[in-house]
């Protein structure tokens, strides 16, 4: 990566100033740059400037004897990193919003695996909240405590952001471009916003304590995100394990036209791990015929060695759903989702008297069907 230098004297003030604005300026910029700081004599003399402190972007002295303000620094690094900035501008994006657990560490080898695969960058996400101090009156003391957590917050992003590196290094993935966001506010509407801010193509992040397909779209952080969200969203369960291969991807669908998109989207990423595909439909009461439409829309996508289309006769949505995945070790499962208020509440409800703990281990793509089809207005 592109080297940035900043020249000055250890502990001085405006040494520490003007590091503290070169991180936020790349922060906003969406940019992961190296950052050196040189402090000894002899090095100093090697740049030919006037004084500190001084910074250096690729070998060039761009600013010195004084600190630019973050949006200046934005400016400078827009004009001086322009083609990097542009190449990650046409590149895929996956928005990875993390808080450093080990649930979320498990779903970055996920999303390092698709970025590795698709060629995409990733942009890692940690949203943090301030005490909401508005209408309350401090002394003087307490608003240096109530900075003091956004700074501790801040160093805290900062101690992690190596944990990242070395599980990308530790899983030969360290070539894929790793970018970082650190944004204050509510967790949901701000990684929305952040999907937005960076025209993410994919969000994927882990989820805890889910023990069924229930729990993953209901009352969760990541159920709501990925019912919000106007991209696809992968969902990690803690308990997902990475072993390098996706072998079978299943999709849930009712074998109709409008599906299609998202079936097109599942077979792409099929073909970047040959992977075999299921599209599985549940048929609770076991009465429809669903043969002469399983052959149209075999028709309407095409010969495909790969795809496989079951019907699976339980009056158990979610047991069904389960235990194909683990009759056929599937290890991506696809859904795509309807903005409906109570969708997903209807889609269980067969399942609400039989509250069976099934401990999914499997990854959930939920495609948003208003992205793929604005037209649409789909199916429950």
């Amino acid at each position: 990566m592109v080297a940035i230098q900043i020249l000055g004297v250890e502990g001085y003030d405006p040494t520490r100033q003007l590091r503290t604005n070169v991180e936020t300026a790349l922060r906003n910029l969406g940019l992961l740059l190296k950052i050196e700081e040189v402090h000894e004599v002899d090095r100093l003399l090697d740049y030919e400037i006037q004084g500190i402190p001084a910074l250096v972007v690729g070998g060039r002295v761009v600013s010195q004897k004084n600190v630019p303000t973050v949006e200046e620094l934005e400016i400078l690094f827009r004009t001086n990193l322009q083609s990097l900035i542009e190449n990650k501008k046409n590149m895929k994006t996956i928005l990875f919003p993390t808080d450093f657990s080990e649930t979320a560490n498990n779903a970055f080898i996920y999303a390092l695996n698709f970025a590795k695969k698709t060629g995409a960058s990733i942009t890692t996400l940690h949203v943090y909240q301030l005490p909401d101090i508005s209408s309350i009156h401090l002394p003087h003391t307490l608003l240096e405590i109530y900075e003091s957590i956004d700074l501790e917050t801040f160093e805290n992003y900062r101690d992690h952001v190596p944990v990242l590196r070395k599980i990308a290094e530790e899983n030969g993935l360290n070539d894929v471009p790793v970018y970082h966001m650190m944004e204050e506010g509510e967790t949901i509407p701000t990684i929305l916003a952040a999907a937005q801010k960076t025209k993410a193509d994919l969000i994927i992040m882990g989820t805890k304590g889910a023990t069924g397909l229930k729990e993953i779209f209901i009352g969760t952080i990541a159920g709501e995100v990925l019912e919000k969200a106007s991209c696809p969203v992968l969902v990690v369960p803690e308990k997902a394990t990475f072993d390098g291969r996706i072998d079978h991807i299943a999709m849930t669908t009712t074998f109709r036209e409008v599906e299609i998109k998202a079936l097109e989207q599942v077979l792409n990423v099929a073909a970047l791990f040959d992977a075999q595909v299921y599209c599985i439909n549940v048929d609770p009461f076991q009465s429809s015929n669903l043969e002469p439409r399983i052959e149209k829309f075999k028709a309407l996508i095409g010969e495909r060695p790969n795809l496989h289309c079951e019907i699976l006769k339980n009056p158990d949505i979610e047991e069904a759903i389960a235990g194909f995945l683990e009759d056929h070790k599937i290890d991506l499962l696809a859904m795509l989702t309807r903005r409906r208020k109570n969708f997903i509440e209807r889609l269980f409800s067969f399942s609400m008297t039989k509250k069976m703990a099934y401990h999914l281990h499997t990854p959930v793509l939920a495609m948003p069907q208003d992205t793929l089809d604005p037209d649409e207005p789909g199916e429950a």
